[in-house]
C-alpha cells in the first residue's frame, strides 16, 4: 500500500471519528417557539434489545416524526429532530432533506448547520461540507467544532499542510477542549507522514 493511500485511508478514518465526536457533542438546538418536538412513549414491559423490535421501534419514531412534520412542515423542531434521528440511524442523505428545510427557517443555527456539514461528508459530498462549515466560521471564526470539521475535511481531500494550519488555530483558540485533544494526535500523525 502505497504512502498516499494510506494517508488517505487513514485521514478517512480520523473524519469518521471526528464526525462521530461531533455527533456525541453537538449542541443542542436552539429552543423555537413553533413547538417541542413529539415525546415517545416507553413500552411499559422491558424488553431486550434485539435487531427486530429496534428496528420497529426506530421505524414507529421516524413515522411519528415524519407525521408531525407533514402536518406542521414549518415546525423546525420537528424538522431538526427528524433529521438528528435519521442522522443518528445513518441515514444521512434523508436527514439532509430536513436539515435543509430547517435551515432555511433557521439560518443561524449553528448546531443544525453542523449537523448539516456532517452530514454531507458523510454522503460522500465534502464540497458541500467546506461551504457549510466555511459559512459557520465566516460566523465566528473561533467554533471549534466547525475549525475541527474543517481540519478534518481538509486532511481526508490530501491537503495536509492546510489540515494542520486550522488544527493548529483550534489548539491556540481552545486548548482545553475535546476537539483539542483530539487533534493533537491528528497533528502527529500528520507529522509523522
Amino acid at each position: 500500500m502505497t504512502t498516499t493511500r494510506m494517508f488517505r485511508t487513514g485521514m478517512a478514518a480520523l473524519l469518521l471519528i471526528g464526525v462521530a465526536i461531533v455527533i456525541f457533542y453537538r449542541n443542542t438546538p436552539k429552543p423555537v417557539t413553533s413547538g417541542a418536538p413529539p415525546v415517545f412513549d416507553t413500552p411499559a414491559t422491558s424488553q431486550t434489545p434485539s435487531k427486530e423490535n429496534v428496528h420497529a421501534s426506530y421505524t414507529e419514531q421516524v413515522g411519528q416524526l415524519k407525521r408531525s412534520v407533514e402536518k406542521d412542515p414549518k415546525n423546525t423542531a420537528h424538522l431538526i429532530a427528524l433529521g438528528q434521528f435519521l442522522m443518528d440511524g445513518h441515514q444521512d442523505r434523508d436527514a439532509i432533506i430536513y436539515f435543509e428545510r430547517a435551515a432555511v427557517l433557521e439560518p443561524q443555527n449553528d448546531s443544525l448547520l453542523l449537523d448539516l456539514a456532517v452530514c454531507y461528508a458523510n454522503d460522500g459530498r465534502p464540497d458541500q461540507a467546506m461551504v457549510v462549515t466555511e459559512r459557520l466560521l465566516t460566523k465566528d471564526r473561533r467554533n471549534v467544532r466547525a475549525l475541527y470539521n474543517k481540519g478534518a475535511l481538509l486532511a481526508s481531500a490530501g491537503k495536509k499542510s492546510d489540515a494542520a494550519a486550522v488544527w493548529k488555530e483550534l489548539l491556540r483558540i481552545a486548548p482545553e477542549s475535546d476537539e483539542a485533544h483530539t487533534v493533537r494526535g491528528y497533528l502527529t500523525s500528520l507529522e509523522k507522514q
